[in-house]
């Protein structure tokens, strides 16, 4: 009988781990916080679906891709640029708002003949610097780039700008 009454023992110490490790995930999964998007103040995306060769060997915009947007007091700017690029040389790509350029320069350099790269570029302006920067009010986001020459094998494909205000 000793042994029957050890395993019963054990059996309901296992179903009551069971039963507090159950309670456990419960209480965690009603106590998780969920995102709180109240801060998001506008969110503006643009996309091109379709190969660009920059036509001359000078600074151009993306045709077709720009993103209008207002920003108010208080609140936060961010913008990022994605798209593939296969170059033979270099590549250089710049975020522009109203025309002035606000990013820091990327420059994509292959390491051997028309190779694909992932091009990936942001900025952040905080809500202390808009004023001064760019102003409050309605904006224009385009994208610059230089691609190293006008050989058919040098372009952009799946380009994407997404900008978010928040606070």
């Amino acid at each position: 009988m000793s042994n029957s009454n050890a395993v019963g023992v054990i059996g309901i110490i296992i179903g009551l781990v069971g039963a507090a490790l159950g309670g456990f995930c419960l209480y965690t999964l009603m106590t998780t916080p969920t995102l709180d998007q109240t801060n998001i103040k506008g969110t503006w995306y643009d996309e091109v679906n379709a190969y660009y060769q920059n036509q001359s060997v000078v600074w151009g915009y993306i045709p077709n891709l720009a993103i209008d947007f207002t920003i108010n007091p208080g609140e936060n700017l961010y913008i990022m640029f994605n798209c593939y690029a296969r170059i033979d040389v270099y590549g250089y790509f710049e975020i522009h708002i109203d025309n002035v350029k606000k990013s820091g320069q990327m420059q994509v350099t292959a390491d051997s003949s028309y190779e694909r790269h992932s091009v990936a570029l942001q900025t952040y302006i905080p809500a202390s610097s808009v004023s001064a920067s760019i102003g409050y009010g309605a904006h224009n986001i385009t994208v610059y780039l230089n691609l190293d020459n006008l050989t058919a094998s040098n372009y952009i494909s799946t380009i994407t700008l997404f900008a978010q205000t928040f606070t």
